[in-house]
């Protein structure tokens, strides 16, 4: 019998919950190629987010966990959320090495945080939780708009994956 599982999230900061969806759809993707997992589809979640007043409610609320589980038939919850996002710019400027001139440039470090929990919907117990960390960094020569600083994040992103 397959594992039922409501994918949720619960981004902790503004900036988290700008990229939320990025991290729940690509936990979906991953979960989805998973052999003997089913996925509560998406309409039907978000619905159910509405029904329940999720942001209210809150997830380790047992009986919150509980009605998850009675509306939708799952038997975990699968918890992923964006819980870190550093950007840090560091300015290079131009130096000499040698006889040879480096010229300045900006190098951009960015560290993301996903936390996940799977939860047992009948027992409410946190079977499984981990941190995992992705990272990504490069140079530029000139200061990143804010269009190829949110690529920067994406790419942190799917290094969490």
């Amino acid at each position: 019998m397959p594992i039922r599982i409501f994918l949720a999230s619960a981004p902790r900061t503004a900036v988290a919950h700008e990229y939320q969806e990025i991290v729940t759809s690509r936990t979906r993707e991953v979960l989805g190629s998973i052999s003997g997992i089913v996925i509560v589809n998406r309409s039907q979640t978000e619905s159910i987010l509405k029904e329940l007043a999720f942001q209210q409610t809150g997830l380790t609320d047992s009986d919150g966990i509980a009605r998850i589980g009675r509306f939708t038939n799952a038997s975990h919850l699968f918890l992923a959320s964006l819980a870190d996002l550093t950007i840090e710019k560091t300015y290079h400027p131009s130096t000499v090495i040698g006889n040879k001139r480096v010229p300045a440039y900006f190098e951009y470090n960015v560290l993301s945080a996903i936390d996940v929990q799977v939860i047992e919907v009948e027992t409410a117990e946190i079977v499984y939780s981990e941190s995992i960390e992705g990272e990504f960094n490069q140079g530029s020569r000139v200061q990143l708009d804010s269009r190829s600083e949110r690529s920067l994040v994406l790419k942190s992103l799917e290094n969490c994956f």
